[in-house]
Formats: structure tokens, C-alpha cells, sequence
């Protein structure tokens, strides 16, 4: 209810105090006629000199007049722009990623000359509304207290229309320092690596629009932290647990608080 009575009522007094104009306009006149000394009569007839001179200096105040009419113009134009541009972003792709407990696998490791392994990252790409997103760019690095083990960029081949989803798989090598700092995070540490995944694209007004999430990367008690501590330590029992192409998969949770979406 507010918010039709106060606009009316702006309205009200407004159309009130331009219609009081015509009314006091004349009333005014006469007391400054009044409290001239060159006219004390207060006759129109007798004072036309006081008058042309008051008219003259009024006709000063044009420049000011013509200052906000500039102004109230420039309020139209700025409206009419942010009103195109608020429209223009309202039409924004919301791209994400997923990865599960298959998405992030360790193979191929091996002891000798240096400790080494790839560390192959498996994930989906989906588009989540209606707006087709182009250039999609996804960046992707993998952290453990702020230093970074491992980085890489994956561009989409294809435009993700609506619903629209893109697999693909990226094979990364990982050896001496970075290595033993992985493995040590997953089993002896028990703390998380961090996978931050920064989705870059373009909206059909070539807007750039950016999404970012962070995914924290264990591995749970068993066989694959056994294979894990036999990788960094090597230990006898290494080619054992990891013969006939054995692998390790480690698990993926997005970390709480770690959406965002915004324009790059």
C-alpha cells in the first residue's frame, strides 16, 4: 500500500506547488514593487522602468534553467542506458562442472629414477539454463595450503546451448616435490587437496561471465591409501600393490561456500 500512496502524494504536492505559482506570481510582484523605493506606489502603470529592469535581471536566471533542463536530459539518457545494459547481462549462461568419486584418478606410478605419476581428471561440463555460452575456458589447478601442484587450461570445442554438457579428460604428471606433497596431504596428513575449477565464457552479447568452485580431494583408508603410501615411500610391497594396472581413485566434494558466479 506504501508504495502507491507516496508516489501519489509526491505527485499531489508537485502539481500543487506548480499550480501556486500562477496565484502567487502576481502577489509576489507587488511586495517587491512595494519594497522598492523607486516604485512605492505599487502601480503597474507607474512602475514599468522597476519592472523592465526586474525582468532583465530575471531573464539572467536562463542559464540555470537551461543547466538542469541539460541535466534532467542527461538523468533520461543514463536511465534508458542502464535499463539496455541491466538487460543486456540479465541474458547470462550459468556454466558448472562435476566431478565424482571416478573423476580424479592416480595411474602409472613408479618409483625410479623419481618418484612420479599422472593424475588423470575426468569431468563434465554442463550449461544450467537457457542462455548458450561461448568460448567456454576451463581452468583448472590443484593446491595444498596456498602452493600450487598442478595446473592446466581446457578449452570446449563446442558452444554449450541449452542443457547443453561436454566431457572431457586431461592426463597430468606429477613428480618429485609436488609429488610427495599430494600424497602426503591423502594419507598421513588426512587434510584435503584443493581443486579449483574457474569456468570462463561468453554470453550471446559477448558479455564475459565467470564460475568458480573448489573441490576438496581425499582419499579414504584401505587398499588405495595403502597403494598411496607404498608410492611415497617405496616400500617392497610397491610392485605388489600396484600391479596389473592398478589404480587409485580419490574422492570429490565441493567445498561449502565455494560458488560464485559474476562478470569477469
Amino acid at each position: 500500500m506504501k508504495r502507491v500512496v507516496w508516489p501519489l502524494l509526491i505527485f499531489g504536492l508537485s502539481v500543487t506547488a506548480w499550480l501556486s505559482v500562477i496565484y502567487l506570481s502576481p502577489v509576489l510582484a507587488k511586495a517587491i514593487l512595494l519594497a522598492s523605493d523607486a516604485c512605492p506606489s505599487g502601480s503597474i502603470s507607474d512602475c514599468k522602468e522597476v519592472l523592465s529592469a526586474l525582468g532583465a535581471a530575471g531573464d539572467t536566471f536562463g542559464a540555470v534553467t537551461s543547466l538542469f533542463s541539460g541535466l534532467a536530459l542527461f538523468a533520461v539518457a543514463y536511465t534508458v542506458w542502464s535499463d539496455a545494459n541491466a538487460r543486456r547481462e540479465a541474458r547470462k549462461p550459468l556454466v558448472t562442472n562435476y566431478l565424482d568419486t571416478n573423476s580424479i584418478i592416480i595411474r602409472t606410478p613408479r618409483i625410479a629414477p623419481e618418484s612420479a605419476a599422472n593424475l588423470t581428471v575426468i569431468s563434465k561440463v554442463s550449461n544450467r539454463n537457457g542462455e548458450a555460452a561461448l568460448n567456454v575456458a576451463v581452468h583448472c589447478e590443484i593446491s595444498s595450503e596456498g602452493v600450487s601442484l598442478a595446473r592446466f587450461i581446457k578449452h570446449l570445442s563446442q558452444p554449450l546451448v541449452s542443457d547443453g554438457a561436454e566431457e572431457f579428460e586431461e592426463a597430468l604428471e606429477i613428480k618429485g616435490k609436488e609429488l610427495a606433497k599430494l600424497l602426503s596431504r591423502l594419507t598421513e596428513d588426512q587434510q584435503p587437496i584443493l581443486f579449483t575449477f574457474r569456468i570462463e565464457y561468453n554470453s550471446l552479447e559477448n558479455v564475459r561471465w565467470e564460475t568458480q568452485v573448489e573441490y576438496e580431494i581425499t582419499c579414504k583408508e584401505g587398499d588405495r591409501r595403502r597403494r598411496l603410501n607404498a608410492l611415497r615411500s617405496g616400500t617392497e610391497d610397491f610392485a605388489n600393490l600396484w600391479e596389473n594396472g592398478a589404480e587409485v581413485s580419490l574422492d570429490a566434494r565441493v567445498r561449502v561456500g565455494s560458488w560464485a558466479h559474476a562478470r569477469k
